[in-house]
């Protein structure tokens, strides 16, 4: 294929990454307007998609600067590094989700309870933040940063880059699709034979949509490692896809009951609706 054929395409796929983040970036912003606004739903597990959405905005706001390589090494830095940071971010707050559902409500751990799990606030974000960051800085000491072509991300040109597009994110992506896709079923297995659970029905969705957002570029990673070429399509699906999972979460939380009304009362569109407390007032907000 020619270079010119190929530029063709790197801008097509830039442009349906920025579209997507654009939605991407107003999702995140509606949910962290929210937890501003509503301070009585700001519930434990509430904070967890705040968290998720801050790491949202942080990955679909760079996307919005297209190929900040064009812009200088500073700036590509910066875009690649804050993509790695918020993507990473995205993948384990959506991870922490489904294992506080484990936790609660698969295995029924008390200490996971609404009133009880906030002890574990520092512990989640230690964990998250701290080894988001660690894994993020790692590619720069190997100069692994750069730009591929549609934006500025982790190179493919040397081993060692290679070695960290894995490390850094596609192998934690996987597990995490794979621990949230086991969660998912298992819960829904689990709510047919029981009650279901408040926690359950809030944050069960969670987790499915950051299986559906990587699965198509988890796809695309395994054609190639077999040998295969990463058609434009695929491109354009990937792109599309982790662009915009901001907004895939923001219309998840914005589905919420509760979160409806609030809104709507914001609005004046409420009609005396009920506040059925899906998101227990209070449990997080000390």
């Amino acid at each position: 294929r020619s270079f010119a054929f190929e530029l063709v395409e790197q801008e097509i796929v830039r442009d349906i990454s920025i579209g997507a983040s654009v939605f991407s970036f107003v999702g995140c912003i509606f949910i962290i307007a929210c937890y501003t606004k509503f301070r009585d739903l700001r519930s434990f597990a509430f904070e967890l998609v705040l968290c998720l959405s801050i790491s949202d905005l942080i990955s679909s706001f760079v996307k919005l600067w297209g190929d900040a390589g064009n812009h200088g090494k500073v700036l590509c830095w910066l875009q690649a590094f804050l993509m790695a940071f918020g993507e990473l971010a995205s993948v384990l707050w959506a991870a922490a989700l489904a294992f506080v559902l484990h936790m609660a409500f698969l295995r029924g751990d008390p200490a996971f309870g609404p009133s009880s799990i906030v002890q574990y606030r520092k512990k989640f974000h230690g964990a998250v933040w701290g080894t988001t960051l660690g894994l993020s800085l790692l590619p720069s000491f190997t100069g692994s940063y750069g730009d591929i072509g549609e934006w500025c991300w982790i190179l493919s040109t040397r081993s060692i880059d290679t070695a960290w597009r894995f490390m850094q994110f596609y192998i934690i992506m996987w597990v995490a699709v794979g621990y949230c896709i086991f969660v998912y079923f298992s819960v829904r297995k689990k709510m047919k034979e029981s009650a279901g659970s408040e926690l359950a029905t809030r944050i069960m969705y969670y987790p499915l949509v950051l299986a559906i957002i990587w699965l198509p570029g988890s796809i695309g990673v395994f054609w190639k490692m077999v040998g295969g070429s990463n058609h434009l399509s695929n491109k354009i699906l990937v792109a599309f896809c982790s662009g915009i999972f901001g907004f895939a979460n923001a219309v998840v939380y914005g589905l919420t009951p509760v979160v409806r009304t609030r809104v709507k009362e914001v609005l004046g569109l409420a009609s005396g609706g009920e506040d059925n407390g899906l998101l227990e007032p209070g449990t997080g907000s000390e």
